[in-house]
């Protein structure tokens, strides 16, 4: 019975590489082929999705590369005033 259901579900291609594989199954067998405009949307959309991929990991590593500098100099300063105050200490103990 499942098997039956199961073969009543439509192939509908659930990614750009599945719609690919979909494609050369229909190009090589009796139906007609897809629409060429659909693959050529698809492979838009998959080079769009790649595109905004490797954006977001730029500016992820430049939002860390910010942070690990302000960690840095949120240290040069804690650093410098625990100096200053322990030479005040110093001055105004003499």
């Amino acid at each position: 019975m499942r098997a039956e259901i199961e073969d009543m579900i439509p192939n509908t291609p659930t990614s750009a590489d599945s719609l690919f594989d979909l494609y050369e199954e229909k190009d090589s067998g009796t139906e007609e082929p897809l629409d060429g405009n659909i693959i050529f949307r698809a492979r838009e959309e998959k080079s769009a999705s790649a595109v905004a991929t490797s954006q977001t990991i730029a500016m992820t590593d430049r939002l860390q590369e910010e942070n690990a500098a302000m960690q840095m100099e949120d240290l040069l300063y804690r650093r410098m005033m625990e100096q200053k105050s322990e030479y005040d200490q110093e001055v105004f103990n003499f």
